[in-house]
Order: C-alpha cells, then structure tokens, then sequence
C-alpha cells in the first residue's frame, strides 16, 4: 500500500470514530438527559476540529505539504483534547470540596467575558466538570474522551512518520 493510500485509511479509520463519538455524545446529552459541562463541550468541539481534519484527510488526494499541515493541525488539537479530558478526570478524582461552581452556561460566559476569563473559569472546573456522570464499562466520559484523544494523537504520530 502506497504511502497516500495508508495516509487516507488512517484518516478514515480516524473518520469513522469521531462520528461514533459524537452519535454516542448526542445520545448521551438527548436521551439520557446530562447536559455536558463546560470541559465536555469544550472536548467536543475540539472531537469536530479532529473530525473535520480526518475528513479533509479523505475526501481528495492531497499533496504531501497538505497532508503535513493537516496532521500537525491533529496533533495540536488531539493535544488540547488530551489537556481538557486529563483536566476533567483530574477533577473527578480529587476531593469535592473547594470546588466552585461554573454556575452559567459556555455559551453566556463566552458573551459576557473576554475568552482568556472563560478558558481560566473553566480550566478551575467546578462541581459539575467533577461529577463522572454516564459510566461505561467502569469508565466516566470524561476517560473515554481522554483514551481516545491519546488514540487520535497516536495516528497523527504514525501519519507524520509516514510522510517523512
């Protein structure tokens, strides 16, 4: 198999779980009704960069600069996915208290304050960033999302020592 070839199964394979994971979120958030945290939504929009990137990745056959760029943009955000969900676990495994509370939504403190405020309001986590809410397989989501953001920085690191 071609160098182009692996190139693109890696980004489909990649492909294919974000959207995995972002049917298992949306079912999660709408049928079990938990409303994700400002951590998990942040962890979400990094899954779609990735998404987006894995599917730029398959849709044409790129030159290799391209193909460059778009994995070191996958390393960049697999690497803030594993930031946010090693943040969110740390907090759901240390003690409650001292804790405070995000208290409104992402979307309002993203209109009322500047976005370095929001990113240290968030990054001090509260107590619903530290609750483990849904549990599979004796893992909390905030694990898995840490698990597979490892995952999808692993197949850029094999894309990346394919392309040089």
């Amino acid at each position: 198999m071609n160098i182009e070839k692996s190139i693109r199964f890696i980004n489909l394979f990649g492909l294919i779980f974000i959207i995995i994971l972002l049917g298992a979120a949306n079912y999660v958030e709408h049928f079990l009704r938990l409303i994700p945290c400002p951590l998990c939504i942040l962890q979400r929009y990094v899954i779609i960069a990735l998404g987006i990137i894995f599917f730029l990745g398959v849709i044409k056959k790129w030159n290799k600069v391209i193909y460059f760029l778009l994995t070191i943009l996958g390393l960049i955000f697999s690497v803030a996915g594993i930031l946010f969900a090693g943040r969110q676990v740390w907090l759901q495994h240390i003690p409650k208290e001292g804790l405070g509370e995000c208290g409104v939504s992402l979307s309002y403190m993203l209109k009322v304050l500047p976005l370095m405020e929001v990113l240290k309001h968030i990054w001090r986590g509260g107590i619903e960033c530290s609750q483990q809410g849904f549990v599979f397989l004796n893992l909390s989501l905030a694990e898995w999302s840490l698990i597979w953001f490892v995952i999808f920085f692993i197949l850029f690191v094999i894309q990346k020592r394919k392309l040089t």
